[in-house]
């Protein structure tokens, strides 16, 4: 028998909080996080989900589409899919 899983409250709102996204042209990931906090973006946090996938994370309280059209010139230099 198959157990199912609860959504807890929690998990929703850190998932609303997020996007996916993919690396683009083998970028290393290591030189993307370098690059979003030498230019500021403090807010998000970028979390390797292994091979070029990778998790754009809202770090503060906010709409998470708002702020990630702050950074979409800057996300769209490295990242696609989102």
């Amino acid at each position: 028998m198959a157990q199912k899983y609860l959504l807890f409250h929690d998990d929703v709102v850190s998932a609303n909080k997020s996007i996916l996204a993919k690396i683009k042209d083998g970028t290393c990931f290591s030189v993307i996080q370098q690059t979003f906090l030498d230019a500021g973006f403090l807010d998000f946090k970028l979390i390797s989900l292994g091979r070029d996938d990778v998790l754009l994370h809202l770090c503060v309280e906010g709409d998470v589409t708002d702020l990630f059209n702050s950074a979409v010139d800057l996300v769209g230099n490295f990242l696609c899919g989102y």
